[in-house]
């Protein structure tokens, strides 16, 4: 009787302990309440009146420290540092996709996985789960506004490899044998998600174009004479123009370009720029990937994703 009642004490205190040293399951969160402190994250029109225009910036304080890596990469490297590519493509779709659709980048994610960023990662490759960070805070992407909100990261996760052909497109560092940033290749998988028209060219009169149809263009400035950032080089994206300037987003914030010694870039706001069409060539605009809005049929018989994941649908309109 004693041993039986033994067993039964012992057995409750496991019980207890198993809960007493358990680690606490993640925090979630709802992604609107995450991002209540960017500042940065906005609208923004244009001096000649031209937008709205959706604006990120990789270095916000909301996401500037989180790892953007592939799996098993030899180093951690911050978002902050190197997530110019998918900030300036975030913005680029971000003001040219309804926001309702903007979750039909659930329905590329690779098999079994999901668009799930955290407060230490984009991907789930490098999530802590708790264990380093307290308030470590993972979520779901799910809804086109919870894309809208985290697009750069989401864009970012697309690129480590979570894609239906699981190529990856952040290059590893120069230090370990690779080009560093991300490769433009990351466009093209993106554009076909969206339906949205884009080619590349280097020809600067070509973007014009492009810009009166609605459009949007992103621009590799590059070589030496190139003032945004160091030698890997940096993408901005060109948002509108007038007769003597062009308006420019760039997604890395900063209080000024020190390698601008000549007085080329006008700051007008936190990441907005406007920059003289003649001093283009000089700031190391180089090769340009034109965007241009999807045929107007295009999303009218698409339906509204309730769970891009599962492909369920919320609303079917009629075609």
């Amino acid at each position: 009787m004693k041993k039986t009642r033994c067993l039964h004490i012992a057995a409750l205190l496991l019980v207890i302990m198993s809960f007493i040293f358990v680690p606490p399951a993640p925090a979630y969160t709802e992604i609107s309440r995450l991002f209540e402190s960017s500042t940065l994250q906005r609208l923004v029109y244009m001096p000649n009146g031209a937008g709205p225009f959706r604006y990120y910036a990789q270095n916000d304080p909301v996401w500037d420290r989180l790892v953007y890596e592939v799996y098993n990469s030899p180093t951690q490297r911050p978002f902050g540092d190197g997530g110019c590519n998918p900030t300036a493509l975030a913005m680029v779709v971000a003001s040219l996709v309804p926001v309702e659709h903007l979750n039909l980048l659930g329905m590329s994610a690779a098999p079994g996985r999901t668009y799930t960023p955290c407060t230490c990662s984009v991907n789930t490759h490098y999530c802590h789960m708790g264990r380093k960070d307290p308030t470590h805070m993972p979520f779901t992407l799910i809804s086109g506004e919870d894309f809208m909100n985290a697009l750069p990261l989401a864009f970012a996760d697309f690129a480590t490899g979570n894609n239906s052909d699981r190529q990856r497109h952040r290059l590893q560092s120069i230090s370990h044998g690779g080009n560093g940033g991300t490769s433009k290749t990351l466009f093209d998988p993106i554009a076909k998600i969206y339906g949205l028209p884009l080619r590349t060219t280097r020809d600067m009169n070509e973007i014009y174009g492009a810009l009166d149809r609605g459009g949007m263009v992103i621009a590799l400035c590059s070589g030496k004479s190139q003032i945004f950032s160091g030698t890997n080089g940096h993408y901005v994206v060109i948002a509108s123009y007038d007769d003597n300037s062009l308006y420019v987003m760039d997604p890395f914030v900063r209080d000024t370009y020190k390698k601008d010694r000549r007085g080329l870039i006008e700051k007008l706001d936190d990441g907005i720029l406007r920059v003289k069409r003649s001093s283009a060539s000089t700031l190391g605009f180089g090769t340009f990937a034109l965007f241009e809005p999807a045929p107007e049929a295009y999303y009218a018989g698409y339906p509204i994703l309730l769970n891009p994941y599962t492909r369920e649908i919320a609303i079917t309109r009629a075609p």
